[in-house]
């Protein structure tokens, strides 16, 4: 198991859990907009879901702050069935992080970068 957050790689189940456990002693609550879900089937095999969530978060003892993401989860199955993939949040324009400002992508996407494009389209779908 990969985690990156933070400019951080942890590696290993336990390691992950562990970081887990730091980031998210304080207050932690995901409200996923139903409203703006979306799943794509890539191929028979795998499958895309997108849907925005506000992410409220803090410190144990700090004031929570709200960020806006767009979370997308791939699946893939195999013969033991479904499993997650990956699970990317990109912000939003409306996440109160600077960072969200910037393009996600610029140049000319190839055919086999479906996946890459779906983020991108639905990114630019999301209210102001």
């Amino acid at each position: 198991m990969l985690w990156f957050s933070r400019g951080v790689e942890t590696r290993g189940r336990d390691a992950v859990a562990d970081r887990f456990r730091e980031y998210y002693e304080g207050t932690w609550h995901l409200e996923p907009d139903m409203s703006q879900f979306r799943a794509s089937v890539i191929t028979d095999d795998v499958m895309q879901i997108l849907v925005p969530i506000v992410f409220t978060r803090g410190l144990r003892g700090k004031p929570p702050q709200d960020n806006t993401f767009l979370i997308s989860q791939t699946f893939v199955r195999d013969a033991n069935g479904w499993h997650v993939a990956s699970i990317l949040p990109m912000p939003t324009p409306n996440s109160n992080n600077p960072r969200a400002e910037r393009p996600i992508a610029t140049g000319r996407l190839r055919k086999r970068d479906r996946v890459f494009e779906a983020f991108v389209t639905a990114r630019s779908a999301l209210p102001p």
